[in-house]
């Protein structure tokens, strides 16, 4: 996508990541090509290998039986299946990874912000510090808000089904609102509302937080009680006041009839977060002061506006110095339009921005909206400024101000290549990812010389590959779920039960026909291209072609790809199993 491309990959040539120190890990180039590859596409399976390697790259896996990468994964299904009996719903999957790379694109291309945020990080009485960079510590508290900000959306879907359902047996009012006026209520809201097994002594604590604790009825495993301390020590507001506000905001919910998923996105965050690292304590520092801004800036994306700058708080426009994980939330959440697939039956009629141009500098921020069909109206786009900068103190970063506009483009040149995901097996560690993917270059390697022993020069060892070369093998490696899911088996440690030792002749062709599949699918993505001849430097290949046209000797190439799934996945302790015997 133009120029977003460009600031990213510039964002990406500046960070650091601490766990890539000494060359043990490329957790930075797996990010890099996987946003690369997403900007190029921007389909539903590139948006999962963003979500994925960020979640990787930070250990945010399992927690207990439950993956924060599920909860995307539901959020994805919740819109495909049951968005499409609301009226208003739009995608929020694809969304959330292009408010991310937008806000990485800002924090690259404008000194300003990145001067405020490190004046914000150096008020110690709020922050913890907890990486090596003050890049990854953006990246980290930035990651977490832009990719989880929408993952409570479910919740505002069903209430939306509801309100439809009863509003058509009941009628509407004037407003469009059912006469019967349902809502969602719950028993034990507390255990939504709570970090289940919290131990305060593991947790490092701000300063503002540890002389705040014990006071005022403040009980940190409570998430309202964490926004409300975080809120009003931010904006210098009465704690009492914020934690009423937040303890009623359920039943203000039910009263009026509406879903702030915001509220739900920040609570979940901090609830599985602090569930997730309850026995980690090298990464306990990190849930009082990134999770926490992560969390405010969620809840604040949709209620600054509706709770904060009205009675009884009528707050300013919010400063980027204030909170400004939250203020690049609001723009890029605000901003982002494009490839946002309709589902709702009022918003699948509605003119849809289908791309963008952006141009972004220390100045001034230009958005341009493309349609492929008809015209978006004028009060789209000055309702959209207006909006923002009534919100937003938007000179602050921009001293020439945002500026939108939109035009039509005739061509359509974006493809939806969605890949729908039906199963939710336990996923394989980026660790073992990695061993795995530099086991398939060495084998690969190990079999061409085998094959050719006058050209062993030719193949370079893992850290001598080219960026693209090690990513495609990632790629392979973590595909091996995905094969496996075919046929019905998945990856796990050691379990008491019999192990698959090798695939049926039928389940090697099945998958060797996949393998290629992807393998096409992945040199097209990356500027490979079809010849007779093969040239590694000018990225082309004869073998760019359906697997059935292939000759038999590549052929055995994908097969034997499928056969070293079990033997790779053995060298690094893991094992298959038929799903048929998962009771």
């Amino acid at each position: 996508m133009n120029n977003i491309k460009l600031y990213v990959e510039k964002f990406f040539g500046f960070l650091d990541i601490g766990s890539d120190k000494d060359n043990l890990h490329y957790y930075k180039e797996y990010m890099a090509t996987a946003a690369s590859e997403f900007l190029d596409h921007e389909t539903k399976e590139l948006a999962y290998d963003v979500y994925s390697f960020f979640l990787d790259t930070y250990r945010i896996n399992i927690s207990g039986k439950r993956s924060f990468i599920d909860l995307l994964d539901v959020l994805r299904k919740y819109e495909e299946n049951a968005a499409v009996l609301s009226d208003k719903q739009r995608d929020h999957y694809i969304h959330s990874v292009n408010v991310f790379l937008l806000g990485l694109a800002i924090y690259e291309q404008n000194e300003s912000f990145r001067s405020i945020f490190k004046v914000y990080l150096s008020d110690k009485t709020k922050n913890i510090i907890y990486f090596d960079s003050i890049h990854e510590e953006f990246f980290f508290r930035w990651g977490m808000s832009a990719l989880f900000h929408d993952i409570g959306y479910p919740v505002e879907i069903v209430n939306n089904q509801i309100n439809k359902f009863i509003g058509f047996i009941s009628g509407m009012d004037e407003k469009g609102k059912a006469e019967a006026s349902p809502y969602l209520g719950y028993f034990n809201f507390d255990k939504i509302n709570s970090i289940n097994n919290f131990n305060a002594g593991l947790y490092e604590l701000p300063e503002y937080i540890s002389k705040f604790s014990g006071e005022n009825g403040l009980i940190l495993s409570k998430p309202t009680d964490d926004l409300s301390i975080n809120i009003s020590y931010t904006f210098k507001l009465d704690y009492i006041m914020v934690q009423k506000t937040l303890t009623d905001f359920l039943e203000t919910m039910q009263r009026y009839g509406f879903v702030d998923h915001g509220f739900y996105s920040s609570m979940i965050m901090l609830k599985w977060y602090g569930e997730l690292i309850q026995k980690n304590k090298n990464e306990n520092s990190l849930l009082f002061s990134h999770i926490l801004d992560s969390a405010v800036a969620i809840f604040l994306h949709n209620s600054y506006s509706n709770i904060f700058k009205r009675k009884p708080y009528f707050l300013e426009k919010l400063k980027p110095i204030e909170q400004p994980i939250a203020y690049l939330l609001i723009l890029c959440d605000e901003a982002q339009e494009w490839n946002r697939e309709a589902y709702g039956e009022k918003t699948r009629k509605l003119i849809q921005v289908d791309s963008s141009r952006v141009e972004i500098n220390e100045t001034e921020m230009n958005l341009h909206y493309i349609t492929n069909k008809g015209v978006l109206n004028e009060e789209f786009v000055t309702e959209k400024e207006k909006f923002i900068n009534d919100l937003l103190e938007i000179n602050d970063i921009f001293k020439n101000n945002i500026k939108i506009t939109a035009t039509t483009l005739t061509q359509r040149f974006i493809k939806d290549l969605a890949v729908s995901r039906t199963n939710v097996f336990p996923r394989v560690l980026i660790e073992y990812i990695e061993l795995i993917a530099i086991n398939i270059h060495k084998k690969y390697n190990e079999k061409q010389i085998e094959k050719y022993p006058d050209k062993s020069l030719e193949y370079p060892d893992w850290e001598s590959l080219p960026e693209t070369l090690k990513y495609s093998n990632v790629r392979q490696a973590k595909d091996m779920v995905n094969k496996l899911d075919i046929i019905g088996c998945y990856i796990s440690e050691k379990l008491d039960k019999v192990s698959v030792i090798e695939f049926l002749p039928s389940e090697i062709e099945d998958l060797a026909y996949f393998e290629h599949e992807n393998w096409v699918k992945e040199r097209l993505g990356t500027g490979w291209s079809y010849s007779k001849e093969k040239n590694t430097a000018l990225k082309k290949s004869p073998y760019i072609k359906p697997y059935d046209e292939l000759p038999e000797e590549i052929k055995d190439l994908d097969r034997d790809t499928v056969r070293n799934i079990i033997p790779l996945l053995g060298e690094v302790g893991l094992f298959v199993y038929r799903a048929t015997d998962l009771n």
